[in-house]
């Protein structure tokens, strides 16, 4: 199977559903079947439930987002600051 994507995301939970039904299935990962038909389908879930899927998978959310910290690294820190109103 290629890189593992958002677009991906939904093949990767179909084949390892396998054979089992779509409610079984989704009760294991703690979301709504039709929630998981929908993504295995190729709908992007919300925030929530792909860290259930992800978790499910055993899958670093990171690696599939593209934001993945190589071990040894330091993360950086960044602010955001607000335009004055005035």
């Amino acid at each position: 199977m290629p890189k593992l994507t958002l677009e991906t995301l939904g093949l990767k939970v179909l084949e390892k559903r396998e054979d089992r039904g779509v409610r079984e299935v989704a009760k294991e990962i703690g979301i709504s079947p039709a929630t998981l038909s929908r993504v295995e389908r190729g709908n992007l879930p919300d925030l929530e439930t792909f860290g259930k899927i992800c978790r499910w998978l055993s899958v670093d959310p990171g690696e599939i987002l593209g934001t993945r910290t190589e071990v040894g690294t330091r993360p950086i820190a960044t602010a955001h600051f607000r335009k004055d109103v005035t």
